[in-house]
């Protein structure tokens, strides 16, 4: 199996993907060129922890990858990528292609038809909770696709000793993320929202360093803003810290996770920190956070939501990203394709030989004709 990854959140799904595939399969790892390539900082960070830490990570064009299909023929082929891109290797890809996976790479809701139709030629799609697995099923039937539909636990969860860095918990750390909230005024007012709650300063945990892309365009980055607030005098300079790296090393200093909408809230939950998803902004499709609806963790950023920040309700989790890993089938499913792939081929070779024979047979036939006519 070969993950083509696009950008540093694609490249940590991907590679923890892969620490989950089943021992007897040869798993390889590459990027793919893209404006939204990880920087090398962006790749260690996000396959810290697998297989592919420290590991030198090849990056080809859509025509390298294709050479690169063609001479290793892989079995299967996940395709950890945007829709455009996704699009565009589907379509590059030999007659005789691998099977084909693709995912999104955290809350994947709501449903997107622009996502669905990017990833129609995929073999299976991998949903990392029932309620994914419900809705991406209606949808790819929706279209048409051929799409089978998977369900695999969000691979990066699971593998964190929580209890081991519990008594490190000090300050709230807010997850950021590029585009949500996406006004320039409602960025202003989350980190005035956190400036307040200290002592101590929360940490604000970035995805990315000046000048690095991200798998979603930033507009407003919290540094820039945080310094115009600093300059005007709104705000203490030391009101806030900021941050990089592996979330799980922030994780482990927090008292609890704020975050509007990011995945990094179920990485949270899996290492039993407490959660917040902020409703100061609304809550719907343009937030993302309408998964999270039911799940009791939803309220407003304040000194006593922090304080009083819970886990999940049971059936909230039981129907998103955390049901029974004996749910998952994604291997599956997979291997399933990969028998129906092969299968093809051989019908394939035994019509092809069959042809072959039969247009032996006719020059055979001819041939014996023309040496009985000359006689």
């Amino acid at each position: 199996m070969l993950a083509i990854a696009e950008s540093d959140a694609y490249a940590k799904w991907s590679a923890w993907l892969l620490e989950r595939a089943p021992a007897s399969w040869s798993c390889e790892f590459c990027l793919v060129h893209s404006v939204i390539s990880p920087s090398d900082r962006q790749l260690a960070t996000a396959v810290a922890g697998t297989r592919f830490t420290g590991a030198e990570v090849s990056r080809h064009g859509i025509v390298g990858l294709r050479r690169r299909i063609v001479r290793d023929r892989p079995d299967a082929v996940v395709l950890a990528a945007t829709g455009p891109t996704v699009a565009a290797v589907t379509a590059s890809l030999p007659r005789n292609r691998p099977v084909t996976v693709a995912a999104l790479p955290g809350v994947a809701l709501p449903v997107a038809e622009r996502a669905l139709r990017a990833r129609r030629h995929v073999d299976v799609f991998v949903t990392h909770s029932r309620r994914e697995h419900q809705l991406y099923r209606q949808g790819f039937l929706g279209i048409g696709a051929d799409t089978e539909v998977a369900l695999a636990t969000l691979p990066f969860l699971g593998h964190h000793n929580a209890s081991a860095s519990r008594a490190a918990s000090t300050r709230p750390v807010f997850a950021a993320q590029p585009s949500v909230p996406t006004s320039r005024a409602e960025r202003l007012q989350a980190l005035q929202l956190l400036a307040a709650l200290g002592p101590p300063a929360p940490l604000v945990k970035l995805r990315g360093e000046p000048g690095e892309r991200l798998t979603h365009r930033e507009a407003h980055p919290y540094p820039e803003l945080w310094q115009e607030l600093v300059d005007r005098g709104v705000v203490d300079p030391w009101a806030i810290e900021f941050g990089g790296g592996p979330l799980t090393d922030a994780l482990s200093e927090a008292s609890c996770l704020i975050t509007v909408s990011s995945t990094a809230a179920l990485e949270a939950i899996d290492q039993h920190r407490p959660v917040v998803i902020a409703d100061d902004f609304g809550v719907g499709e343009r937030l993302l956070n309408e998964v999270f609806v039911g799940s009791g963790l939803i309220c407003p950023i304040s000194q006593q939501s922090v304080t009083t920040a819970g886990t999940p309700l049971p059936a909230w989790l039981h129907e998103n990203y955390f049901h029974q890993p004996s749910d998952d089938d994604w291997i599956e499913v997979v291997q399933s394709r990969l028998a129906q792939q092969r299968r093809r081929k051989r019908r394939s070779l035994d019509i092809g030989h069959l042809r072959a024979v039969r247009r032996g047979a006719v020059r055979v036939g001819v041939g014996q004709l023309r040496h009985r006519s000359r006689r």
